[in-house]
């Protein structure tokens, strides 16, 4: 542990000046001994700071407690929604193609559940259009040729695998030239 700071320190002069001018020492009842304890913490200070850094940052503290507020739903409870709603999906998924093999559904089921997946394919498509995402546009893109694929497997009109390879060619080269023509400011 330190020695504590002392109120007038000591200071010893040299003995090679005459006694004469040297100031008398004071007595010793008149040093105060002990630590000075700090009343608050030293704050840095950045002279340098802008106003409009402080109202930008004063902003971002703002979006970050708003934030904080408005997560109330379900799902931004969970970690990563998007992962939860492909789990989701495909536990759906595998219950229906079950139901599909083993119990007999009516034809009308059987017949048209791929534009199911259709509507689907085409939502993501258009939302990953909307939100400028090239790579999202193009998958949605490929899993609009699967659901015509599977769509012409189930009304019995061409079998699926002599149609799948190029109708995802097809609708994929389709995605790239709508996305050369409609997503071309994104790159610019």
């Amino acid at each position: 542990m330190s020695e504590p700071f002392r109120s007038r320190p000591r200071v010893t002069r040299p003995a090679s000046k005459p006694p004469a001018t040297q100031p008398p020492q004071p007595p010793e009842e008149d040093i105060i001994e002990g630590v000075i304890e700090e009343e608050r913490g030293v704050v840095p200070f950045d002279p340098v700071v802008s106003q409009q850094e402080q109202q930008r940052a004063q902003y971002y503290e703002y979006l970050a407690r708003e934030e904080d507020h408005t997560k109330t739903g379900l799902l931004s409870k969970i970690a990563s929604p998007g992962l939860f709603l492909v789990a989701l999906a495909l536990v759906g998924g595998g219950v229906f193609f079950t139901l599909l093999n083993v119990v007999n559904l009516p034809t009308i089921i059987t017949h048209w559940w791929p534009i199911i997946t259709l509507f689907v394919s085409l939502f993501w498509s258009l939302s990953a259009l909307n939100r400028r995402n090239a790579a999202a546009f193009l998958g949605g893109a490929g899993a609009v040729g699967l659901s015509l694929s599977l769509l012409l497997h189930a009304q019995e009109i061409a079998n699926f695998g002599e149609t799948f390879v190029g109708i995802v060619l097809i609708s994929i080269g389709t995605g790239v030239i709508m996305r050369g023509l409609l997503l071309r400011q994104a790159t610019a």
